[in-house]
């Protein structure tokens, strides 16, 4: 039988190959403690749950207590950012409509707080049921949808907290979309105004992530996210032109059947009536405004040059 001094040596050395993080409260520190004791009396391990810890601290937390109001304003938006970036990740449209329910499945946490001093700890567990590459084409092997998501929101608000990643968080945050955006607003706007800081810690298996949301990091997210509110791209467009107008914006129907409405200035304008209901290849001046209020995008048109398809 192994002695005290034994069992220390032997704790101190699976720390230091293993790299193990530290329990951060003494409800997980029983936990492991627990897990190590079924370990090493031969029992079946039950397997990990995923978790994604809170940890609010600073002026807005008084002790174990943060208002109620200060609490949803955080975790709410926290929660719907979590299920916009797994539609992002989807290839799923996220600029209009409901979240698919296999999305909202994959990315829904759920809640147990634990209290430890001067902070409040919230535990949101992964889902029971994993979403994994069966179900989503933007998640590959064995990854579930709700770790593919909490490593890309933990990297977006690690690179909030570094001033000269303005241009990376920017272009991270226009590939996860306007309803993405407006939540990480809203979650940095109430980061910003409650005083309160979050520490983000996702722990999946041996993997752990960490991220540090505070006031600093949360104006940077928002100018992040301004930056990315209006963008203006040059597209082609191949389709029908069906209306030609001097007053009206024209209209093509694409071959993907979605119709474009597109502003012409007079010159262009007078040059139209010969090519209508004819197929056209059409260069065009993309505006895309996100309104952040709601989550969605506007996609405005002016039309540069026109021509028969062929010519």
């Amino acid at each position: 039988m192994s002695t005290p001094n034994e069992l220390l040596a032997r704790m101190q050395e699976q720390l230091q190959t293993e790299n193990l993080e530290p329990a951060a409260s003494s409800n997980e520190l029983a936990q492991l403690s627990v897990m190590a004791m079924i370990r090493d009396a031969g029992g079946p391990m039950p397997s990990a749950t995923p978790t994604l810890d809170v940890r609010m601290h600073g002026a807005g937390v008084i002790g174990h207590e943060v208002s109620l109001e200060n609490a949803v304003a955080i975790l709410n938006p926290l929660q719907q950012a979590c299920a916009s970036i797994g539609q992002s990740i989807a290839k799923v449209a996220t600029a209009a409509g409901r979240i698919p329910e296999v999305i909202r499945r994959g990315t829904e946490l759920r809640l147990s707080p634990v209290l430890s001093p001067g902070s409040l700890v919230f535990h949101l567990r992964a889902p029971a049921e994993a979403v994994t590459g069966e179900e989503i084409p933007g998640v590959t092997g064995s990854d579930t949808l709700a770790d593919v998501t909490l490593t890309r929101l933990i990297t977006v608000i690690r690179m909030a907290d570094r001033t000269n990643e303005m241009l990376s968080i920017s272009h991270e945050i226009r590939r996860f979309g306007p309803r993405a955006a407006k939540h990480l607003n809203d979650l940095a706007g109430a980061i910003a105004d409650s005083e309160i800081d979050i520490d983000l810690k996702w722990r999946n298996g041996q993997d752990v992530r960490t991220a540090l949301l505070n006031r600093r990091g949360a104006l940077s997210l928002q100018d992040a996210i301004n930056h990315n509110r209006t963008q203006t791209n040059t597209v082609t467009l191949t389709g029908v032109l069906v209306t030609a107008s001097m007053v009206e914006p024209i209209a093509i129907r694409l071959d993907d059947d979605r119709l474009v409405h597109l502003v012409a200035t007079p010159e262009l304008a007078t040059t139209l009536d010969e090519l209508c209901f004819k197929r056209v290849v059409a260069q065009a001046e993309e505006s895309i405004t996100w309104r952040l209020g709601k989550g969605t995008e506007v996609r405005r048109y002016t039309l540069l040059s026109i021509h028969l398809t062929g010519s």
